[in-house]
């Protein structure tokens, strides 16, 4: 199993102070894709809490975080959504996120993104 690299960059203020009001701290993680989407969920609820923990406003993933590897099933989207919702709302943080799922309408994978407020 490929180990995961997440590394958590803030702009902005330097300090473990939060930043002036002026100043928006984002996060933004990269990290390698794990082998099912109920994985790559649990890895962006973790880091989103600690992305909070550390006073961003803001945690971005890379395009198609919640994606599973293509040998694994889909898994329950919708349900990770939602838990990843649950997040942004206990951190009060944005999560901007992606993933590539089949759609029904296109007959293919298509890719999309979301962004979640925390309320």
């Amino acid at each position: 199993m490929k180990r995961v690299l997440a590394v958590l960059l803030f702009l902005g203020a330097a300090s473990g102070a939060a930043p002036p009001a002026s100043r928006l701290r984002v996060a933004v993680v990269q990290m390698a894709l794990g082998p099912s989407i109920e994985a790559n969920r649990g890895r962006i609820v973790s880091w989103t809490a600690q992305a909070a923990a550390r006073g961003a406003r803001v945690v971005v993933f890379p395009e198609g975080a919640l994606s599973a590897r293509s040998e694994a099933p889909e898994g329950d989207v919708p349900a990770a959504v939602e838990s990843i919702r649950g997040a942004a709302r206990a951190g009060n943080i944005y999560v901007l996120f992606g993933a590539w799922t089949w759609s029904e309408r296109h007959k293919r994978n298509v890719n999309w993104m979301k962004v979640i407020a925390p309320d």
